[in-house]
């Protein structure tokens, strides 16, 4: 049986893309305005009002253009978010990527202390991604606290508040693809799941209903998606990690 990892693999390069559709409040809060507590080197905060499980291995969905992002990473204009967010704000001037185990293939990226993603292969996937976070402020999660076997596929990311930092990412030819974001459907995938498509592209799939309507939210705020290629050393077609321009 083909796997679930694979499945959404194979489905991503169909079309990738990003969020989806949800009543109620913006931003990372609900009626009460979010907490924040800074890490230990002060480099970073982090939302009180929603978990922060450590992300591991992620499919990184950075927003720039459509609905307002555009150029530097403005991160979407305004109006709904999906609400709760389960967000880690950084300081994008201090973003870095390091080796995490020696081996020249496992990146983590961080702002100081704090870990944002972990990409796989050669220091070229880790200077790409860590140059798409340096355009942002703030990684939000949809999906993190799923119990699926293949966790990671269940895993959204978004990128937003722009940094006004204009790090270097490939040609849009090169790294992206478009959507139709006044297109987008969310539907049942069984046991699989829930995901949101633009007509026969499946964009990602979601472990619950509610995630692929936060991501459908999300999602049409834009209109195209480009990518990081990382490849885990436990898969035989890699892990995409994801954004758009």
């Amino acid at each position: 049986m083909t796997s679930l990892a694979a499945m959404r693999r194979s489905l991503i390069l169909a079309v990738p893309a990003m969020l989806a559709a949800l009543l109620g409040a913006t931003a990372c809060g609900g009626n009460a305005p979010p907490q924040t507590l800074p890490t230990p080197d002060g480099s970073a905060t982090i939302d009180t009002g929603t978990p922060t499980p450590d992300p591991s291995v992620v499919t990184v969905t950075v927003t720039q253009g459509g609905g307002g992002g555009g150029g530097g990473g403005g991160g979407g204009g305004g109006g709904t978010w999906p609400s709760p967010e389960d967000c880690i704000g950084y300081n994008a001037n201090n973003v870095t990527y390091e080796d995490f185990d020696g081996s020249g293939f496992t990146w983590n990226i961080k702002a100081g202390s704090t870990k944002l993603v972990t990409v796989y292969g050669d220091e070229s996937t880790a200077q790409h991604a860590a140059n798409v976070a340096k355009r942002y402020k703030k990684v939000c999660f949809i999906g993190r606290g799923n119990s699926r076997e293949f966790k990671e596929d269940y895993i959204f990311e978004y990128w937003r508040d722009g940094s006004g930092i204009n790090s270097p990412l490939p040609d849009f030819d090169d790294a992206c693809h478009n959507y139709d974001k006044t297109n987008l459907t969310v539907d049942s995938m069984g046991e699989r799941g829930w995901r949101v498509r633009d007509h026969d592209d499946v964009l990602q799939i979601f472990d619950t209903q509610g995630d692929a309507q936060n991501a459908k939210i999300v999602l049409s705020k834009y209109g195209n998606i480009c990518s990081v290629e990382s490849q885990t050393d436990n898969t035989e077609d890699g892990v995409r990690i994801s954004y758009t321009r």
